[in-house]
C-alpha cells in the first residue's frame, strides 16, 4: 500500500522501467513511488491554486519525463531525475483528460486532448539517455537493495536531467466529442483519439 496523498486519488501510471508508479490526486500534487520501498521519491506540483491534475499522465518513451494534464487546460511537465517543472503546456481551455507520448525516445511527440474537443500535438526535443538507463539497469539486476537511498540513486541514473523544449506543432478539433483517450500506433504513422458521447434516451 502507498500512503500519502490527502485527497481522493485521480490517476495511477507505470514508469517504463516498472521500478516505478506515478500517482496524481486531488491534493494537486503528483507522487512518483519506489514500488519496491513503498516509498515515494518525488512530490511534484505548480498547479494553480483550484486546479488539480485530472489523472491524465504519461511517461516519456525514455522515462525521464512525466506530463499530467490539469483541469484548468494546461499540461505540466516534469524532469524526474530534478523534479523540476520544464514545461507548461497552454492552450486547450478546458480539463485535460488524456495525454500520451508517441514511441521512441528521441524527440517523440506528445499528444493531449480534453473536454475542449481539441487534441494538440507537441514537440518534445529531449536528449537520448539510453546509456544512463542500461547502467540503472545493470544496477537494479544486480540486487541494489530496496532503500530510499538506493532508491533516489536508481532515479537519478535512469531520469537524469537534459535540456528538453516543448513546442506547439498542430491542433485538431474533434466533432463535437471530447476525447478521453488517445494512442500511437507503434510506428507513430496514426494517433487514436476515443471519444465520449452522451445519447439521449428515446
Amino acid at each position: 500500500m502507498l500512503a500519502g496523498h490527502s485527497s481522493d486519488v485521480t490517476g495511477v501510471t507505470w514508469h517504463p522501467n516498472c521500478h516505478y508508479v506515478a500517482t496524481s490526486s486531488d491534493d494537486r500534487t503528483v507522487r512518483l513511488w519506489d514500488v519496491a520501498a513503498g516509498s515515494a521519491v518525488r512530490l511534484l506540483g505548480g498547479f494553480r491554486a483550484g486546479a488539480a491534475p485530472t489523472g491524465a499522465m504519461a511517461f516519456s518513451p525514455d522515462g525521464r519525463h512525466l506530463a499530467a494534464g490539469a483541469d484548468d487546460g494546461r499540461v505540466l511537465v516534469w524532469d524526474l531525475g530534478s523534479a523540476r517543472r520544464v514545461a507548461t503546456l497552454e492552450g486547450h481551455t478546458s480539463p485535460v483528460w488524456t495525454v500520451a507520448y508517441s514511441h521512441g525516445a528521441r524527440s517523440p511527440l506528445l499528444a493531449t486532448a480534453g473536454a475542449d474537443e481539441t487534441v494538440r500535438l507537441w514537440g518534445a526535443d529531449v536528449a537520448d539517455p539510453a546509456a544512463a538507463q542500461a547502467a540503472a539497469a545493470a544496477r537494479a539486476a544486480r540486487g541494489g537493495g530496496a532503500s530510499a537511498r538506493s532508491a533516489q540513486r536508481l532515479l537519478a541514473s535512469c531520469c537524469s536531467s537534459a535540456p528538453a523544449v516543448y513546442c506547439p506543432l498542430a491542433a485538431y478539433r474533434t466533432k463535437s466529442s471530447p476525447p478521453v483517450s488517445l494512442a500511437f500506433s507503434p510506428r507513430n504513422l496514426l494517433l487514436a483519439a476515443g471519444a465520449f458521447s452522451v445519447r439521449g434516451g428515446g
